[in-house]
Formats: C-alpha cells, sequence, structure tokens
C-alpha cells in the first residue's frame, strides 16, 4: 500500500507513534451481570457483546470470536512530554461510568474520556457512541466527539477494533486502497505492512466467516499489526479526515465526528 505523503492522519506514519500507546495500554438486550457484558443479537447467528463502559467487548458466532475489543482511545501529551494513553476502559473513563440505553435496533452510549474513577476527575474528551442495526448482522458505529480542555495530543481519537490474530490463524485480509486497488494478505505474523496501511475497506475472513469493515466518506482508516511491537491483535482504527500534524492542538469545543460500518458475512 502506497501512502500519500499528504494523507489524512489515519495513515501508515501513525504506526511508530501509536506504538507506546498500545504497549500501555434495539432489539433486545439481555443483561449477563456474571460476564459483565450486555449482548446485543444483531441476527440469528450473531451477538455483539458490549463491556460496562460501553466499549465492544466482542463479536461472535457460533463457530467463536470474529472480532476482540472495539473502543475510543487517544494519547495526550503530558508537561513532561510523555504520552498518556486514554481509551474507553476502566480508570480512563471519567466516574469509571457511562451512560448505555438500548431501542429499536441500536445500542446509545454517551461518558467522557480523561479522569478516573471520580466524577470531579478532568474530563477532556466528551463522547456519545451510537451503534445501529442496519441489517442482519450488519452495524454502524457512529462517533460524534467535544474537546473539553486545551491540551496536546501525541494521537488523536480514533475508534479502534482489535482482531486477535490467535483467532485468524490462517485465515486473510483483503484491503482495498485508496484508488480501489484490493489486495490479499494472509494474517501470518509479518505479512501484512509494516508500520501500518491506508484502506478504504478491510475484509477478514475466517473459515466460514468473515467480517467487512468499511468507513464513511469522512472517516480515515488504518490496519496494523501488532504483533510487530509485541502485542497480539490485528488492529483496525477509524478517525476523523484530518491533516498530519503532530502535536495536535484543538481549540475546548472542537467537534469530531466519524463512522463505519462493521457487517458480519458467512460464505456460501
Amino acid at each position: 500500500m502506497n501512502a500519500n505523503p499528504n494523507a489524512d492522519v489515519m495513515n501508515r506514519r501513525a504506526g511508530l507513534t501509536w506504538l507506546p500507546l498500545l504497549i500501555g495500554a434495539l432489539a433486545l438486550i439481555v443483561r449477563l451481570p456474571a460476564a459483565e457484558t450486555t449482548q446485543w443479537p444483531i441476527s440469528d447467528a450473531v451477538n455483539v457483546f458490549f463491556s460496562q463502559l460501553g466499549g465492544i467487548a466482542s463479536v461472535e458466532v457460533a463457530d467463536g470470536k470474529l472480532l476482540g475489543k472495539g473502543h475510543l482511545i487517544a494519547s495526550k501529551i503530558s508537561a513532561g512530554g510523555d504520552g498518556i494513553p486514554l481509551y474507553q476502559g476502566w480508570g480512563s473513563v471519567a466516574g469509571d461510568r457511562v451512560e448505555m440505553k438500548d431501542g429499536a435496533g441500536e445500542v446509545a452510549v454517551a461518558g467522557a474520556l480523561g479522569g478516573g474513577k471520580t466524577a470531579e476527575a478532568p474530563r477532556q474528551i466528551e463522547f456519545t457512541e451510537s451503534y445501529k442495526k442496519v441489517a442482519d448482522g450488519v452495524f454502524l458505529v457512529h462517533v460524534e466527539a467535544t474537546f473539553l480542555t486545551e491540551a496536546s495530543w501525541s494521537q488523536p481519537l480514533s475508534y479502534e477494533l482489535r482482531f486477535p490474530a490467535a483467532d485468524y490463524e490462517g485465515g486473510s485480509l483483503l484491503l482495498v486502497d485508496q484508488d480501489g486497488v484490493e489486495k490479499t494478505y494472509p494474517t501470518d505474523a509479518g505479512a501484512l505492512p509494516s508500520k501500518g496501511a491506508t484502506a478504504r475497506k478491510a475484509t477478514f475472513s475466517k473459515g466460514a466467516w468473515g467480517v467487512i469493515v468499511e468507513p464513511s466518506e469522512e472517516t480515515g482508516m488504518n490496519i496494523f499489526d501488532s504483533r510487530e511491537w509485541g502485542d497480539d491483535s490485528l488492529l483496525v482504527r477509524v478517525g476523523a479526515r484530518q491533516p498530519w500534524l503532530a502535536p495536535f492542538s484543538y481549540p475546548v469545543g472542537t467537534k469530531q465526528t466519524f463512522e463505519v460500518k462493521v457487517a458480519v458475512r458467512k460464505s456460501n
């Protein structure tokens, strides 16, 4: 995949600078207290499970897991110049809580990144997420975010989908680049483009099942193999299109919106 040097923020140059961040860090809703997840069926065969903080915990079929975690992630620059990872997880979501509501075919989440277990902790980014079923096995993730403080960011806000490499052993990844050119990679370690690759569409295939990830026109997408730095997943990150001008600074009140479609399909 050939990256344009003036490409959007979600480009392969992000590969190296994301490493410290990664290392450091409706129809019917069925509550499962023991597992601390929420089950959202999007077809007779496909279930999405949500964490208590509104991110995706997994997407599963009877044959196993097709997608691991899905959540917001960013990295703020501290006064000392270090990157402080913020993500949609415990200790990084303000108050360690979100508002989560379900309706006809949709799950809505509202919260803020930054802070911790106390409601008074400083909030950095306020966000809403909408998970909307658009067809059997197909849903949209729509994110709206507002920056609440003056800060510098080594990595901008994105929504990250994690595909555990162990679950895709012997599988394949089909990428469609910005020019519509398709290329298929085995999901074996070291087979994917080094330092990431921009893409307009990604299809992860495993046995009879496939997961297709496609951002909206206003959304950038980048693919990484985190095994390059000792992690264990194939990563898809989507975020607002913007010039790559790190460090990033946004006036208080800056709003960003991005969206990605995830389709779970079984081959005939």
